[in-house]
């Protein structure tokens, strides 16, 4: 039984420990930013499983009967379900994260103009979704998040203000 703690322990360890390496180095990159919550939900149950299999396996007596086992087992039971639904609310988090970065991305795409723009070829007024033709700034800038100055070009100074 001793050599099936150890084992189970050391394998949870690890698999704990590397997720939380996972998630402190992957997921910034998925999300630009870090998960801390999901991260120390992995650590502090990857610690956990280290040190109950090193207890077991150095210093533990020999486990006779699971009802008689010592604290530092009837502790895993505990830590082993609060890791399970600390997991649970890290995954949402990490969910609502990844929901909440590709609802910047598409905000961000909205305020972008695409596609065919039907423009006057004599006065440069813009034809819009209902049919109304709008000055070019108007329709830039509900559009998209740009801003107009006026000034003229060199060509049209000279030809409105010779000298």
């Amino acid at each position: 039984m001793k050599a099936r703690i150890v084992i189970f322990s050391g394998l949870f360890a690890y698999l704990s420990l590397y997720n939380a390496v996972f998630c402190y180095q992957k997921i910034p990159m998925l999300l630009q930013q870090k998960n801390w919550f999901l991260f120390w939900v992995f650590l502090i149950p990857g610690l956990w499983w280290a040190f109950r299999a090193l207890y077991t396996l150095l210093i533990e007596t020999v486990i006779l009967d699971l009802m008689q086992a010592s604290i530092v087992q009837g502790l895993t039971f505990l830590i082993g379900i609060g890791s399970a639904i600390t997991l649970y609310m890290g995954l949402a988090i990490l969910n609502s994260q990844r929901l909440k970065r590709e609802l910047q991305k598409a905000l961000e795409e909205v305020k972008t103009l695409r596609g065919i723009i039907p423009i006057c070829t004599s006065c440069k007024k813009i034809r819009d979704d209902r049919g109304y033709w709008n000055q070019l700034e108007s329709y830039v800038r509900a559009h998209s998040e740009a801003e107009f100055t006026h000034s003229l070009c060199p060509e049209c100074q000279a030809k409105l203000y010779p000298k």
